[in-house]
């Protein structure tokens, strides 16, 4: 008994723990680079979208009268918040990603 119990603790003591990062870790990373594509993705487009929409103000005769009105994220307070809270989650999500490459494992 006693030298089964020898030769468990020393076959439990030379095993080589395994290098490689647990599942939960790529999963957290993966969903990390989702989250900075979808931010980063979000502040370009609010950032360069700009509509702009012909009206018709007046008719003289048979000659209507245009308008053209433009609207872009910085003519509205709550679109400029928008683009600059999306900003810094993004820079934050690759400050995340980057500390998780250079990481060391515990």
């Amino acid at each position: 008994m006693a030298s089964e119990n020898a030769k468990k603790l020393e076959l439990g003591s030379s095993a080589v723990p395994d290098q490689t990062k647990p599942k939960k870790d790529w999963i957290l990373l993966s969903l990390r680079v989702v989250a900075l594509l979808a931010t980063a993705s979000a502040t370009l487009v609010m950032a360069l979208n700009k509509q702009s929409k012909n009206l018709v103000v007046a008719t003289i005769g048979t000659n209507p009268i245009t308008a053209t009105i433009s609207a872009k994220f910085h003519h509205t307070p709550a679109f400029v918040f928008f683009v600059i809270v999306n900003g810094i989650a993004s820079v934050r999500n690759m400050v995340v990603i980057a500390l998780d490459f250079f990481r060391t494992p515990v």
